[in-house]
């Protein structure tokens, strides 16, 4: 059966409240199951019979919407992506070890990285802000604490909604560790 992970956009912050608990029950309703939520920022993993990501996708963002009474960008990974997403390095293997604070942060995107996309976070990296991307997924190495950063990374992002469509970030670890509970 295959296994997906979810990752929520702006949930838990401010007035956009989504209990885990009932994140987990409208996945069930959705005919999930093994369903497991991480922390409390909107990231799932579960078990499906269905096969389509993309329908998937829409049915439990109008399943949230409908629950919640705000609009969820929804965006899921299948297990093989997630294991192929923790492990990209796209600054080296060390390059979260290689200065203190550093962090590899990673916004999973709606649509398929563009050739356009590609080349703006080409010209917009900078020393200590780091900008790579692959399939569905852009990557930030950030050297130093986020209010000291060059770059505004998910202004950068919204600007090119109309090529990425909705985006969600996380940290390399938190994908890790949702990568890893894929697999209980």
């Amino acid at each position: 059966m295959p296994r997906f992970a979810a990752f929520l956009r702006g949930i838990n912050v401010g007035a956009h409240k989504v209990p885990m608990a009932d994140l987990r029950r409208i996945l069930a309703e959705l005919g999930c199951t093994d369903v497991a939520t991480l922390l409390n920022s909107g990231n799932a993993v579960f078990s499906t019979t269905r096969r389509s990501a993309p329908a998937l996708e829409r049915d439990l963002a109008a399943a949230l919407r409908a629950d919640v009474g705000f609009e969820v960008p929804t965006l899921l990974r299948t297990d093989a992506d997630l294991v192929r997403i923790a492990s990209v390095a796209p600054f080296g293997a060390d390059a979260e070890g290689r200065a203190p604070d550093t962090r590899l942060h990673i916004t999973f995107t709606e649509r398929p990285v563009t050739a356009r996309v590609h080349e703006v976070l080409a010209a917009t990296t900078r020393p200590g802000d780091e900008l790579a991307a692959s399939e569905r997924e852009v990557y930030w190495l950030r050297a130093g604490r986020m209010t000291d950063a060059a770059i505004d990374v998910p202004t950068l992002l919204a600007g090119l909604s109309d090529d990425l469509g909705a985006v969600t970030a996380r940290t390399a670890a938190t994908v890790r560790k949702v990568a890893a509970a894929l697999h209980p």
